[in-house]
């Protein structure tokens, strides 16, 4: 009986050793986890917060670029009346070199017609400037609300509790093993 807990000896100690090396590796294994689950936690919540930066930032350009739709519109729209002023003016030039008398219905149907069909062109000018306008204005809600839903992803990250997860579960791993070696 001696000579087999003598020859027992060695090979438990070497069992021993394996088991108290499987034990600290999975505490290093758990800790180094839960450093990993924290840092990755931390950076996708840093990643969140500029995300919902940049959507306010790209908010605030389409509501610039709206308002810029609006008065490049109006400045075309005065120029555009202008234009036709300008040309109703040669008209009733042209009309009275000719002969026409710019009272007499013909010359009037002539002005009135320019007078239309300019103000049809104005108020198409003032219709395309107003749906770039909107289309900015879409953009800039959809961009906040894109940097809303960025800073709620950003609120629901937590590292501490990514990192404590990850030790508890490997806590789970260590007492497993703890519990084989004791055993």
């Amino acid at each position: 009986m001696c000579v087999f807990a003598i020859a027992a000896g060695p090979a438990m100690a070497a069992a021993n050793v394996a088991a108290n090396v499987a034990v600290i590796s999975s505490v290093a294994s758990a800790g180094l986890g839960g450093y990993s689950a924290y840092q990755q936690s931390k950076s996708q919540k840093a990643q969140a917060k500029y995300q919902a930066q940049v959507a306010r930032n790209n908010a605030e350009v389409a509501n610039w670029k709206a308002e810029d739709a609006l008065d490049r519109g109006s400045r075309e729209e005065a120029r555009h009346r202008l234009k036709i002023s300008n040309f109703m003016g040669r008209q009733r030039s042209l009309l009275a070199t000719s002969g026409f008398d710019a009272n007499e219905d013909d010359a009037i149907d002539i002005l009135a017609d320019t007078a239309e069909l300019g103000e049809l062109d104005t108020l198409t000018i003032r219709s395309n400037a107003e749906r770039e306008a909107f289309t900015q204005r879409v953009n800039a809600q959809n961009a906040t609300n894109q940097s809303i839903l960025y800073d709620t992803s950003a609120a629901g990250q937590s590292p501490l509790l990514a990192g404590a997860t990850n030790v508890f579960g490997g806590a789970a791993d260590v007492a497993s093993k703890w519990y084989t070696f004791k055993s």
